[in-house]
Order: structure tokens, then C-alpha cells, then sequence
């Protein structure tokens, strides 16, 4: 059997008095992909907002690879290897930046941690491959246009230990 990778326990949030999620637990084991499916409206993209650091009111607690974290900031969630891949593209992606600016974007956005270009295509290149997207976006220099590679390029930005992709 494997062992939980993820538990989230008596998750609760609320928005000026309205609860969005009350007592809600969630767990994941190691080795395998997981869907969370529900009703519109059932707080799905709630919960992993959550754990990607975007509700940092919430109550509960968070286990990973069975230690307790503090998720309170997507910085956090990115220190834990945890990465939303957002359902509305439009607004995950830059379209004036390449494909390789894309998925680097939340390190470029590291204050003080230098960079050269070079790198950075270099990592996109990585993240492309490992992700298995290097043969349909063959060159990081592209820009993103509307389209499939819009898409695409959203994917390879979460490769992480943890990615968690809101698809609604």
C-alpha cells in the first residue's frame, strides 16, 4: 500500500460570513494521478486554491509526505513543490511573453535571484521535455499566439512534485 503523499483535514473558509468550505478532508496517495470532481459551485477550485496558497484564511490542516505544512502564500505552495495550472489560460499565461518566459515566469518574478536568459530558455527546454511537450513546441523563442500552444505552455510550467491542474 501506498503512503499518503497529501492530506488536507478539517479544511474550513469562509468569505465575509459565507462558508465556502466547511470541514472538508482530502487525501492523495503516492504514486498515481487523482481527480476531484463535483458540482459547480462545490468548492473544488476552493480546495485547491488552498493548498496552492491562495486562501491563507483558511483553517485546517495540510499533510504532506506526512508532515504538517503551512500553506499560507503561493510562495509556500512553490517552497513545497506545489503548482496551479489554471483552467483560464488568458489570464495564466503572458501573450507578449515567449514560451519560455511563460514557464519561467513565477521564477523570473524571484526578487534578489539574478538571471540570464540563457538560463532560462535552457530551464523552459527542460521543462518542456520532461513534461513531453518539447517536440510540439520545438523552439522556447516562440511567442504564444491563441491557439493549442497557448495551452500547451501552461502545463510545463507546473512541473513539480506536486502540480495541481483546475480544469473546472
Amino acid at each position: 500500500m501506498t503512503a499518503n503523499r497529501l492530506e488536507m483535514n478539517n479544511i474550513n473558509l469562509a468569505f465575509s460570513g459565507f462558508r465556502a468550505l466547511s470541514n472538508v478532508a482530502f487525501t492523495l496517495r503516492g504514486g498515481s494521478v487523482h481527480a476531484l470532481t463535483g458540482a459547480n459551485g462545490a468548492g473544488k477550485s476552493t480546495l485547491m486554491a488552498v493548498l496552492c496558497g491562495t486562501h491563507a484564511h483558511y483553517e485546517g490542516e495540510i499533510v504532506i509526505n506526512n508532515q504538517p505544512v503551512s500553506v499560507r502564500s503561493p510562495r509556500d505552495a512553490k517552497q513545497l513543490g506545489i503548482h496551479l495550472v489554471q483552467q483560464e489560460v488568458d489570464v495564466a499565461l503572458v501573450p507578449g511573453l515567449s514560451i519560455a518566459e511563460n514557464i519561467m515566469l513565477d521564477r523570473l518574478a524571484e526578487p534578489g535571484l539574478g538571471f540570464s536568459w540563457r538560463a532560462v530558455r535552457e530551464q523552459a527546454r527542460e521543462a518542456l521535455a520532461q513534461a513531453g511537450y518539447y517536440a510540439r513546441c520545438a523552439s522556447p523563442h516562440r511567442q504564444l499566439y491563441p491557439g493549442g500552444e497557448t495551452a500547451d505552455s501552461a502545463g510545463p510550467r507546473a512541473v513539480a512534485p506536486l502540480p495541481v491542474f483546475d480544469s473546472g
